[in-house]
């Protein structure tokens, strides 16, 4: 399967992810965010004419105290570069073939280009409850928690991949 940035021409209006957030998401603000606003890039997985799965990355920085370790002594102690995961959605009737954990691969490789271009130490993404399993699954670690969200909504899991352990599967 080719993963491939979100076109205008896409057909995103069948995607049913069972999560209306992130299907209105996919539908009404992913081709803005992306082409008008530069605020973010989305990557589709194309599936028989529609958009199977997609994830949304964006550029952004880390705090140094709440980066996971190992050799966090070794990092500056201003914000590091990040690539951030701000959306990541496969279409409910695809759900189960691997399709999510193709996209997150990607985003592995965008933020390894982002490291040989501008600098990235990992990605972060700030995981639903339901999804923890699925990330560390694929080596994300949980950053420590910041105080102060709101108990109204579930509370997201921040998490992080870093791509010194990665090295290996990446050219130099």
């Amino acid at each position: 399967m080719r993963i491939r940035r979100l076109l205008g021409s896409d057909d995103s209006a069948r995607f049913s992810s069972g999560s209306l957030a992130l299907d209105r998401f996919l539908i009404d603000y992913a081709w803005a965010n992306q082409e008008t606003l530069g605020v973010g890039v989305t990557y589709v997985a194309p599936v028989e004419g529609a958009v199977g799965g997609y994830v949304t990355v964006a550029a952004a920085s880390l705090q140094r105290d709440v980066a996971p370790p190992p050799n966090l002594d070794t990092y500056p102690r201003y914000p590091l570069p990040v690539l951030r995961v701000g959306r990541l959605a496969v279409d409910s009737r695809i759900q189960g073939q691997g399709i999510g954990q193709l996209l997150l691969q990607h985003s592995l490789a965008v933020a390894w280009a982002m490291r040989q271009h501008v600098g990235c130490i990992g990605v972060c993404v700030d995981a639903l409850p339901g999804a923890v399993s699925f990330y560390e699954d694929l080596g994300f670690v949980r950053q420590k928690q910041i105080e102060g969200l709101s108990g109204s909504r579930p509370r997201p899991v921040p998490m992080y991949f870093s791509l010194n352990q990665a090295a290996e599967f990446f050219p130099r």
